[in-house]
């Protein structure tokens, strides 16, 4: 593995998806959310600026989730991540995520000490997802521990919502090749109804159950 650090802000520019990811975490947060998560872990592909979300107990999952999400994105994508970058923080800065580096060829940029700004694509990106999910969160008066369903919700739109710099395509089609189906998609906090499996039902109980 090469560990390279640069000390201006980054004007990189890449041609394909996967040359290069970025990659930050949040929190520890407030409120845990509801499945117990205190993190956010993100990945951002460069060139689509394709965003992928996962949410931790604690910062110690991240290699596990990085190794999860370089298969994930490998296999779909049909190429291999060249270059992954993020801060100094220790939860990257370790033995082990440097090994998997290593072993797969992996160039891991890490910025300069005090320099945030080396890492804006992961850091905007977060603040971003952040902001979108306090607006669903209070909109609706959902409780605070749904916010790990709410910044999933904002990374779900971002990723098909085409921006200002490549206004006829968007994160998704660029990633993936193909363009998203957005039939599904309802107000973030809207009542629905959740089927309940007929195993876990007796024949006069009710097949669904009323929630956000």
């Amino acid at each position: 593995m090469t560990v390279a650090q640069f000390p201006q802000a980054s004007t990189t520019k890449t041609s394909r998806v996967l040359e290069l990811v970025h990659t930050d975490v949040i929190g520890p947060m407030n409120t845990a959310s509801a499945g117990g998560s205190k993190y956010v872990l993100s990945f951002v592909d460069d060139f689509s600026r394709h965003v992928t979300l996962y949410f931790l107990r604690n910062k110690s999952q991240v290699t596990t989730k990085f190794i999860e999400y370089k298969k994930k994105m490998e296999n779909q994508c049909g190429v291999r991540i060249m270059r992954v970058r993020s801060d100094n923080g220790t939860e990257y800065n370790n033995k082990r995520f440097h090994a998997f580096c290593r072993a797969n060829g992996i160039v891991h940029q890490r910025t300069v000490p005090y320099s945030p700004q080396q890492n804006g694509v992961a850091e905007r990106m977060n603040r971003t997802l952040v902001e979108k999910a306090r607006c669903m969160l209070h909109y609706k008066a959902v409780p605070t521990k749904w916010w790990a369903e709410a910044m999933a919700t904002a990374a779900y739109l971002v990723n098909r919502t085409s921006t200002a710099a490549k206004p006829d395509t968007t994160p998704y089609e660029l990633c993936f090749g193909a363009r998203p189906n957005l039939e599904h998609l309802r107000v973030f906090g809207a009542m629905g109804y959740a089927h309940i499996d007929d195993s876990k039902r007796k024949k006069f109980e009710a097949k669904a159950f009323k929630s956000w």
